[in-house]
């Protein structure tokens, strides 16, 4: 019965540190990011305007740099 309480224990401590761990570099990754290629690599959600626009989870935004189309004339 010890034995089960212990093992237990020691996995709700590993848990608990790998989320703590988690926390503490996931925003550290984020402040990396500086265009929009780079947000979109990331993983970050591309919102359907246009441009097209992506948000890291700090709520920084980064705008597509997209050329507009040249028309004759």
């Amino acid at each position: 019965m010890v034995k089960n309480v212990f093992v237990v224990v020691i996995g709700l401590l590993l848990m608990a540190l790998t989320y703590a761990w988690w926390q503490a570099y996931t925003p550290a990754r984020a402040l990396l990011i500086g265009t929009f290629e780079e947000c979109v690599a990331a993983g970050n959600p591309v919102m359907e305007t246009y441009p097209p626009q992506c948000r890291t989870p700090d709520g920084r935004l980064f705008v597509s740099s997209m050329e507009l189309p040249q028309y004759a004339e």
